[in-house]
């Protein structure tokens, strides 16, 4: 006499908990990605506002200490910076140390200004995107090709009018490369006034 059986066999067990297991697995690899791209979104918007807070001081101060009405030109150009606007930086490493002089205790001369408006943006990056030193990079430059810059090279050209460029890596993870790409990046042009 055959006995029926009631319930369910361990192999139909074992194939509806894989299954549940798979979709799981899918779920939290779609929410992993939302929450990378919504993280991105959130520091890309924070190196915006940086960077337009940047420019904002760079054209409040645009004639600071001015002598006379030719150094009255955007990015302080003047005789104080060989012709060259005080705010082009030629590399990452500029104004990557501390100046000398603090402007906020004692009054400062036209370059001067600019390195120390310079020195406080760039320490106060990592902090605000609230990555590490090595996975954030920023440069004022000149740059009319509007390449995108890395994290080894600002890509500036060094002619045409002033542009912001950041360069980052969320956290080095391979998942954000993959997903991102090798670098994220944001270029913003300086007005001209």
């Amino acid at each position: 006499m055959l006995v029926k059986q009631r319930g369910f066999s361990i192999l139909e067990v074992m194939i509806a908990v894989t299954i549940l297991a798979s979709l799981g697995l899918g779920i939290y690899k779609l929410q992993f990605e939302a929450l990378l791209s919504s993280q991105q979104l959130i520091i890309k918007q924070t190196m915006l506002q940086s960077s337009t807070t940047l420019i904002q001081q760079m054209l409040a101060n645009l004639n600071y200490a001015s002598s006379d009405n030719d150094s009255m030109q955007v990015g302080f150009e003047s005789s104080v910076c060989q012709g060259n606007s005080c705010y082009q930086e030629y590399s990452y490493n500029d104004h990557m140390n501390e100046p000398s002089v603090n402007c906020q205790l004692i009054a400062c001369n036209q370059a001067q200004q600019a390195a120390w408006l310079l020195y406080q943006w760039k320490f106060q990056l990592p902090q605000l995107a609230n990555l590490s030193q090595e996975h954030i990079v920023a440069i004022v430059c000149r740059d009319n090709s509007l390449l995108k810059p890395t994290l080894t090279n600002p890509n500036c050209n060094g002619l045409g009018g002033l542009v912001v460029k950041i360069a980052w890596l969320l956290r080095g993870n391979s998942q954000e490369t993959n997903l991102f790409g090798e670098t994220n990046n944001l270029i913003v042009e300086v007005p001209q006034r």
